[in-house]
């Protein structure tokens, strides 16, 4: 008879891996009642854990993983610069995932870290991501994981650090109305991201403080790449009374407004402001240099690896973690408006 393992459980059950591992560890976060449903088939086809597998577990890694969307982009690239020194100063090394915006090769780059035991994780979500199942799964195996600037909400109990981007929002949007700037357009990025939500918030804040109409034609969503700030641009120019500005969701968006702009013969910011969000390099860089709200995505970077640190050193924090740094966002202006 072949060896029963904790997925054939879970699938007998139509559950998880991560709840059955979950209820063999006897996990606060399971109910009484999926326990006794897992013991009692456990006894019955008489499974028993792989106890080298498990030893194997225990010892601990010098491994740390880290999932980002895209390296490619300076954000993710600096990010990923200061958690690698954090983590090495603290002796361990990095294995660096990333999901190309795409929610199911994220799903295979945690089960990666999973298979190569890991010590932990710290991760940005990608912008498909809704759900947060193999993160949970994550935590099932003893592996925390620490989220930076993309992240769940209450979906799932790990620490965090973040940007206020809400207030980083707030400012760049009013900054363009205390400018002179009537028609403000938002591309607004994925919405079912967290950032995407709290900026629109911070956007749709500024207008009404002012006592300006939120127009529902000038928010546009798109992705969170160069050719979403294209094709956002492109259908913001079909509109009949088009805007004088566009506060875009990050910088790769807002360089791709730019480049679309060009194309258009329209001119930054004569005819068209642009504000951007991130601060990555280039936006100092291009002409005219773009004005954008800084995150401090260095620091973001150093403090998600250092807290994770911490959750690995410091057993008593538990596997989930439950803290949270909010990081300002100041908006530097430039000439783009």
């Amino acid at each position: 008879m072949a060896k029963i393992a904790i997925k054939d459980i879970a699938r007998m059950l139509n559950t998880s891996t991560a709840t059955v591992s979950r209820a063999l560890n006897d996990h606060p976060a399971i109910k009484k009642e999926t326990k006794e449903r897992v013991m009692k088939l456990v006894n019955e086809v008489g499974y028993r854990p792989n106890t080298i597998a498990k030893n194997l577990k225990m010892q601990r890694s010098t491994t740390i993983g880290i999932v980002v969307p895209n390296i490619g982009h300076d954000f993710f690239a600096l990010a990923i610069s200061a958690i690698e020194k954090v983590v090495s100063d603290a002796g361990f090394t990095a294995m660096i995932c990333q999901s190309h915006e795409d929610y199911h090769k994220e799903v295979e780059a945690v089960k990666t870290l999973i298979a190569n035991r890991v010590a932990g994780v710290v991760a940005s979500i990608s912008q498909e991501t809704t759900n947060p199942d193999h993160f949970i799964e994550l935590q099932a195996h003893d592996i925390p994981v620490v989220f930076f600037d993309r992240c769940f909400g209450d979906e799932i109990q790990a620490s965090k650090v973040i940007t206020d981007d809400f207030s980083g929002s707030l400012r760049a949007v009013k900054y363009l109305i205390k400018t002179g700037y009537k028609r403000i357009a938002y591309l607004a990025g994925t919405l079912n991201l967290n950032i995407s939500k709290e900026r629109l918030r911070g956007y749709e804040q500024a207008l009404t403080d002012a006592g300006m109409e939120i127009d529902e034609n000038l928010i546009i969503p798109c992705g969170m790449e160069k050719q979403d700030g294209k094709i956002g641009l492109q259908q913001l120019m079909q509109l009949k009374e088009k805007p004088d500005a566009i506060f875009c969701i990050n910088d790769p968006v807002a360089i791709g407004v730019y480049q679309q702009l060009h194309v258009y013969k329209k001119h930054v910011p004569n005819d068209v402001a642009v504000i951007g969000f991130s601060n990555n390099e280039i936006s100092s860089l291009i002409q005219p240099a773009l004005t954008t709200v800084d995150q401090s995505v260095a620091k973001m970077g150093e403090r998600a690896g250092q807290i994770l640190i911490n959750q690995i050193e410091n057993k008593s924090e538990g596997v989930t973690g439950n803290k949270i740094e909010i990081m300002d966002a100041n908006l530097i202006v430039r000439d783009s408006a």
